[in-house]
């Protein structure tokens, strides 16, 4: 059985592709970063590969970004409602 090829076909493999290629460059980043790293923070000391600590620390980032606009918009929430 044909389907027809709407425009929410095109969309979803567009978005696919997109995926594929972002997956792709995550994985030569990896491949290009794999040196083993040592952090040290006053009596800690860790020894991670490189692309790891990098996204450890954009992931970390990503948090504390949706953290503080969630906040944000929570106050400006509370001050309409008063």
């Amino acid at each position: 059985m044909d389907k027809e090829q709407g425009p929410e076909s095109l969309l979803r493999q567009v978005k696919a592709g997109i995926v594929l290629f972002l997956l792709l460059l995550v994985l030569v980043f990896a491949l290009q970063n794999s040196e083993i790293v040592t952090l040290e923070f006053l009596l800690w000391q860790l020894s991670l590969p490189r692309a790891l600590i990098f996204f450890v620390f954009f992931a970390v980032g990503f948090v504390c970004g949706i953290a503080v606009s969630n906040w944000h918009t929570l106050t400006k929430k509370r001050r309409k409602q008063a």
